[in-house]
């Protein structure tokens, strides 16, 4: 199997969208106005409540795998030795910061990392690089002393905020940081030893959006518009340990292709699913999304995540995207979907949502739709 750089760019778009654009203007006029006008009335989980895991599993005889929702798609996945983070977002700018410029809150990440108890990461591994997922993540990584692995896209990032700091006091550290253990590059498809944990970079798409193509190509010094972070390339990643699989999607984006021969073999027994999107897509490519990410991979426990508030700080218990982020990701349907694609049409898969801030035995989840209590909402 040949290996590509993960800077690699197949396709050009023909967008042109900069950091202060009319179009980042024109979003943000259009948010303020659905949301002065509440054309968005808030989301609750509660007619999802019996597809939450009900209870914190104690310590497994299956695995000694567990794995903390932290909201969004931040993942924590620990063994009792090595403690591996997806994205780490957690400054959560307002949607107005995100258009026109956001910049990582050192104190919000430090309160959040406190919180769920982690003082060292062995590993923070942003899915891609759009600012909901990587806006933090070089900031984390300094934090908790972990390495920061990912694309070049990445790297980008990583640099630009170690940039930030120059001509002031802690420049040194970041620098110290960085040019140490700080970042390592991986290839499309490249598996990584990370302590007892193997972790394979699949390549995925970004679910349909403008500049899904685009790569960030030189650092990207904060404060910075979500425009400017570029997606590209966008990875699924397969974490393997005593035996047993998880992987984890970011993005509800379609396999290319040129693609399929790096999944030919890959089987999961829990699928952590994001589901952004999904509801504003046709028939035809939800079935294909859940084929490839479901069926395809044989998974007994589907895990949605990335269906939270992306632009408030997370709350227990956590809401749905609403407001305008939930105008465009259409996130009342596509819940509505999930539970009709896994519940109802899928009878031997369970749908599990995990509650924030839980430490869990990812493999031994259950919940009382498990029990005969479930009911997915009916579509409106």
């Amino acid at each position: 199997m040949n290996r590509k750089p993960t800077d690699h760019l197949r396709r050009r778009s023909s967008y042109n969208l900069g950091a202060n654009s009319q179009f980042a203007k024109a979003m943000a006029v259009t948010a303020l106005f659905i949301i002065t006008l509440g054309g968005c009335a808030p989301l609750t989980m509660a007619p999802y409540a019996p597809y939450f895991a009900t209870e914190p599993a104690t310590y497994s005889q299956i695995s000694p795998v567990r794995v903390t929702f932290l909201g969004n798609t931040n993942v924590l996945i620990e063994d009792g030795e090595t403690r591996i983070l997806t994205d780490g977002y957690f400054t959560r700018p307002s949607l107005r910061e995100a258009i026109f410029g956001a910049t990582p809150s050192k104190e919000k990440i430090r309160t959040a990392l406190a919180q769920a108890g982690i003082d060292k990461l062995t590993a923070v591994i942003p899915l891609h690089t759009h600012i909901d997922h990587a806006l933090d993540s070089a900031e984390v990584g300094f934090q908790s002393g972990a390495k920061l692995i990912g694309s070049g896209s990445l790297k980008n990032i990583a640099e630009g905020w170690v940039a930030f700091h120059e001509g002031k006091r802690e420049y040194e550290d970041y620098e110290k940081w960085f040019s140490g253990a700080g970042f390592q590059m991986v290839m499309i498809g490249e598996k990584v030893r990370i302590g007892q944990f193997n972790v394979t970079f699949l390549p995925t798409g970004h679910i349909p959006v403008p500049g899904a193509k685009k790569t960030i190509k030189k650092p990207l010094k904060p404060p910075a518009g979500m425009l400017r972070y570029k997606p590209a390339p966008v990875f699924a990643l397969l974490v393997e340990h005593s035996g047993k699989k998880i992987l984890i999607i970011g993005s509800a984006g379609k396999i290319e292709d040129e693609d399929l021969q790096y999944w030919e073999t890959v089987n999961a027994d829990v699928v952590l699913l994001g589901i952004a999107g999904i509801g504003k897509r046709s028939s035809n490519y939800v079935e294909m999304y859940f084929r490839q990410m479901v069926d395809d991979r044989r998974a007994k426990k589907i895990v949605p995540v990335h269906w939270d508030e992306l632009f408030e700080e997370p709350q227990k218990p956590l809401s749905p995207q609403s407001g305008f982020y939930g105008f465009l990701s259409r996130m009342k349907k596509s819940l509505e979907i999930t539970c009709r694609e896994v519940a109802q049409q899928r009878p031997d898969v369970e749908l599990i949502f995990l509650p924030y801030g839980e430490d869990l035995s990812i493999f031994e989840l259950s919940t009382r739709a498990n029990a005969g209590y479930g009911n997915c909402p009916s579509q409106k």
